[in-house]
């Protein structure tokens, strides 16, 4: 269809002639040359952007998937956490006799996404605790048993809702510790203070206080004294050569939630103390 065009072209030179003769090949030519280009300009566009069937890769973990301790950080993506209970269909008739054979313990409870009271009130009916000490990101630090924590995997989850907690772990000796105890392995001195915050719930002070004493003993730490503290608390004075490997023993225990340095006072302008932040 181009032969005539360019012949005429050729031989006349004759534009005007030419388009008049021509026009129809013409304007057909320019609307597929109109239809190539728009074609090409919606196809780069549209490969430059990512497909909305091909969800966004990351290496990095997302914040949710992060607890940020004071003495560590856990990614809750590569760290093994606890199964779902093996039979939650008998949670409720076995309940009363796993609490009266399992100890309580600490654990880390993280929530799937923004936490509501929907999600909470489910999470405390089956833990049978408050959850009253919340940790960065979406998390909270709980004293319950085996049983009732594994179940917390399964709070709110039916056949077509996914259960509101994403994961729940141990809470680790390591993160119990203070880092400011850590420092003092090669520090030389008289004796030192360590404070023993416990968990919520846990056994009475004075009788926590007869297991440390005698714990540390048995274990070659000879100079310590243990008492009670303020708010639940227990007060271990020790030669400062002792104090992380008591710390270490300490955090070993079930219900010892966190172990550091008796916080110092310090006389403020105003007169009035203040006393250092408490985990």
């Amino acid at each position: 269809t181009w032969g005539p065009f360019l012949i005429g072209l050729l031989r006349n030179m004759q534009p005007q002639k030419i388009l008049a003769n021509n026009r129809g090949y013409l304007t057909g030519s320019l609307f597929v040359i109109a239809c190539l280009i728009v074609a090409v300009v919606f196809y780069s566009s549209s490969s430059s952007k990512p497909s909305e069937f091909t969800p966004a890769i990351s290496s990095q973990p997302t914040v949710a998937h992060m607890i940020h301790l004071r003495a560590g950080v856990i990614n809750t993506q590569s760290t093994p956490g606890l199964q779902p209970h093996a039979r939650p269909h008998l949670f409720h008739q076995e309940s009363k006799q796993s609490d009266e054979s399992e100890e309580k313990e600490l654990y880390l409870i993280t929530f799937r996404s923004q936490i509501s009271e929907e999600a909470k009130n489910a999470v405390k009916a089956i833990i049978a605790a408050d959850l009253d000490q919340y940790i960065p990101d979406n998390s909270f630090l709980v004293y319950t048993t085996p049983s009732r924590a594994s179940m917390a995997l399964t709070a709110g989850k039916t056949d077509t809702h996914d259960s509101f907690v994403s994961w729940v772990g141990s809470y680790a000796p390591a993160h119990r510790i203070a880092p400011e105890v850590k420092s003092l392995a090669h520090k030389e001195g008289d004796r030192y203070d360590l404070l023993v915050t416990l968990a919520r719930g846990h056994p009475s002070v004075d009788t926590l206080s007869s297991k440390y004493q005698s714990l540390l003993t048995e274990k070659g730490i000879t100079g310590a004294e243990v008492g009670n503290a303020p708010s639940d608390r227990v007060l271990i004075t020790l030669p400062v050569t002792d104090a992380v490997k008591a710390a270490e023993i300490l955090s070993e225990q079930k219900e010892v939630q966190w172990v550091e340095p008796k916080p110092k006072m310090r006389i403020l302008k105003s007169g009035s103390h203040s006393i250092g932040k408490l985990h």
